[in-house]
């Protein structure tokens, strides 16, 4: 896992050519007037999602893993919480879903797991051991039908794996 804000991506260009293409799209690219959905992202041989939403209580947290695709998630209006733990140390809920490429895992009783305070301009990379829950209220202890929701507008960039 990654995190960082999209001002240093020139730090990651050695990743990867597909995550670096993927980095200077998300610098350089206005999601305001784009369509929520699903968009071709052919010139890092993957895709863009643009998502449209708001945060939800810890309460509601559920982590999520994929084998496929790597996630990077840059947040471009909002802030929220993402939720991190390696998938190792979490208790599968929902075995892996070959066509959606992802597995669920409990988020209850799970430990200690790291806390990411996304706000705009950040953007976090997630390969298939990171489990991550992300969309979750910004501050800590947020509970459902409590103030703390916060309207997101967030990219997720689907990279294959190598």
């Amino acid at each position: 896992m990654i995190i960082d804000h999209i001002a240093n991506r020139a730090v990651y260009a050695e990743l990867d050519s597909n995550v670096k293409a993927a980095l200077d799209f998300l610098s350089s690219t206005d999601f305001t007037v784009l369509e929520s959905g699903r968009h071709e992202l052919p010139e890092a041989n993957g895709y863009f999602m643009v998502q449209r939403y708001e945060t939800r209580a810890a309460d509601q947290a559920a982590y999520e893993s994929h084998r496929r695709f790597i996630d990077i998630q840059y947040v471009a209006c909002g802030r929220e919480r993402i939720l991190w733990r390696p998938i190792s140390e979490l208790k599968v809920t929902h075995e892996y879903d070959e066509a959606g490429d992802y597995a669920l895992y409990a988020s209850e009783g799970i430990g200690e797991h790291a806390e990411l305070a996304m706000a705009p301009g950040y953007f976090a990379i997630f390969y298939p051991e990171d489990g991550h829950a992300p969309g979750l209220n910004p501050s800590v202890g947020q509970t459902a039908g409590s103030p703390g929701v916060e309207s997101m507008l967030k990219i997720v960039v689907k990279l294959p794996v190598r």
